[in-house]
């Protein structure tokens, strides 16, 4: 399969098509080739559907962790200036449809600009959507992390949360728009976008999106803050939105209708292999009751947020650096209902004499079935002949690490030294 990677404004996306559809996109697919250490790496991918017509351009835009998304303004800019890169459109407007509707774009300045008409951006609640009565959803309040924070929310075809701040910081982006995302107020989570008005012509954001994480640019939501700071009446019909990545400039008209124009940079073209569209971590094979383990790095952001919530973990605060964490183990093995997280276990080790095992964690509804047992004892036979096994026991776990053959390492002290064997 032939891809293309373009940015903009440092939000990268690679174009791909295929004759056969995107079923060849399965979710493991793509989060392996959005993986910046085992794929291309990307901040999601756009699949041109195989069965449009040459002038019908149907575009579907997947997020990192493998779901699919509505909408992507900078993805819809990248897939036009790929079909101009491909002599498929000219300098004249065209249409692309995506699930959260057709858009009106253009290529100009031998396409390193493009403008895309985005559509209508709307409040109401029922449109976002937002839970509670029928409503514009404008300078309500909700508690995240014991802070109270205005926000409005908004939809331009996928949903919005937008925050209200005096200053905002890539810091707040990443440690509070995953909670936002995934509030229970917001059915489909949202994309969340914290918003600090400069004056009437210009706005700066930072940026959680939903699926992806933090971002240095997104087109849809610089429409959407753009958007709720008009309705306000804090920003005129022009404002250009600042970002860590660039800026873009969106115009608004009287019925909310927006255009976007920005830039857009082609990175690179190559064709993937099918050993990384089918490889990826080994199977282990199934267990009687039918849990299915494997080993490999083939999770979501949300696979794990839902896991460790439903343990009342609080590490699931700022669910991104444990994902990162997680990914970044020398080991890590998962225990799968179906295509459910019900179970996983990570190890970290010097390479030769020590190893330490951060998390060992079985959904609630699962416990009681041998899973915690048989992600432990993979781990511990992957690293036969160390020295020293390491954790720290959780106070309700302690008897189930005593009967595998852990021992406290101290009167006091959390940590337990694996004793099962003799080094």
């Amino acid at each position: 399969m032939q891809f293309t990677k373009y940015q903009a404004l440092g939000n990268d996306y690679l174009v791909l098509e295929e004759e056969h559809g995107a079923a060849t996109l399965s979710p493991t697919a793509i989060r392996k080739l959005c993986d910046r250490h085992f794929g291309i790496g990307s901040d999601g991918i756009l699949f041109r559907e195989s069965n449009a017509e040459r002038n019908e351009f149907r575009l579907r835009i997947f997020n990192p962790d493998g779901t699919e998304a509505e909408k992507s303004g900078n993805g819809l800019r990248i897939f036009a200036r790929y079909l101009w890169d491909h002599r498929l459109v000219s300098q004249e407007p065209f249409i692309v449809t995506t699930p959260g509707g057709a858009v009106r774009c253009q290529v100009t300045e031998h396409g390193r600009t493009v403008s895309v008409e985005m559509g209508q951006v709307r409040f109401g609640s029922l449109d976002i959507p937002v839970l509670g009565p029928a409503r514009d959803v404008l300078r309500e309040t909700m508690v995240i992390d014991g802070q109270t924070l205005e926000y409005s929310a908004a939809t331009i075809g996928n949903p919005h949360c937008v925050i209200h701040r005096q200053h905002v910081s890539e810091a707040e982006a990443r440690s509070l728009g995953p909670l936002v995302e995934t509030d229970g107020r917001f059915p489909n989570r949202t994309n969340v976008q914290f918003m600090e008005i400069l004056d009437r012509q210009n706005i700066r954001i930072e940026i959680w999106e939903r699926g992806a994480g933090y971002t240095f640019a997104s087109g849809s939501s610089s429409c959407a803050a753009a958007g709720v700071a008009r309705r306000l009446g804090q920003c005129d019909s022009s404002i250009t939105v600042h970002m860590p990545g660039g800026s873009l400039a969106i115009e608004i008209d009287e019925g909310f209708l927006i255009r976007m124009t920005g830039p857009v940079v082609k990175v690179a073209e190559g064709h993937l292999s099918d050993e990384l569209l089918g490889g990826g971590g080994a199977d282990m094979g199934v267990s009687a009751e039918g849990i299915r383990y494997r080993t490999g790095r083939e999770i979501s952001v949300q696979a794990v947020l839902e896991l460790y919530l439903a343990n009342g973990w609080s590490a699931a605060e700022k669910p991104r650096h444990l994902y990162d964490a997680l990914l970044g183990s020398h080991s890590l093995v998962t225990a799968w209902d179906g295509e459910r997280l019900v179970g996983l276990g990570n190890a970290i080790s010097d390479g030769h004499l020590v190893v330490y095992y951060p998390h060992l964690l079985v959904h609630p509804d699962y416990q009681g079935r041998g899973i915690g047992t048989q992600l432990i004892t993979t781990l511990l036979a992957r690293y036969e002949g160390f020295h020293q096994h390491m954790l720290v026991a959780d106070g309700r776990a302690i008897e189930f690490y005593r009967k595998r053959g852990f021992e406290r390492a101290g009167k006091t002290e959390p940590m337990w030294i694996y004793a099962g064997r003799d080094h």
